[in-house]
């Protein structure tokens, strides 16, 4: 038995973080309900896009990868890029 797992916010770079405003980024969270339902009202406040549930705890694996995609864009481009969907509600 285990108790309910979420994860997220891997996308979100911590210089956006730490900045006055909050990031124009949406934050990612997969897991189970019980544990994504706190985990997205964090991310609500710690962004300025969207708190997106990104499904089942399976799909961390999929935001790890993008997060890995992110990392690299940023190193080639010199920037701090992050997510946004777009023709999300």
């Amino acid at each position: 038995m285990h108790g309910p797992v979420a994860s997220g916010l891997q996308s979100l770079s911590a210089a956006h973080l730490a900045g006055a405003e909050p990031p124009d980024e949406d934050a990612f969270v997969c897991g189970d309900p019980r544990a994504k339902q706190p985990a997205l009202e964090l991310a609500d406040v710690l962004v300025g896009g969207r708190a997106v549930d990104a499904g089942p705890l399976e799909n961390s694996r999929a935001l790890e990868a993008m997060t890995a995609v992110i990392l690299n864009v940023n190193r080639e481009y010199g920037i701090t890029a992050g997510l946004r969907l777009t023709g999300f509600p």
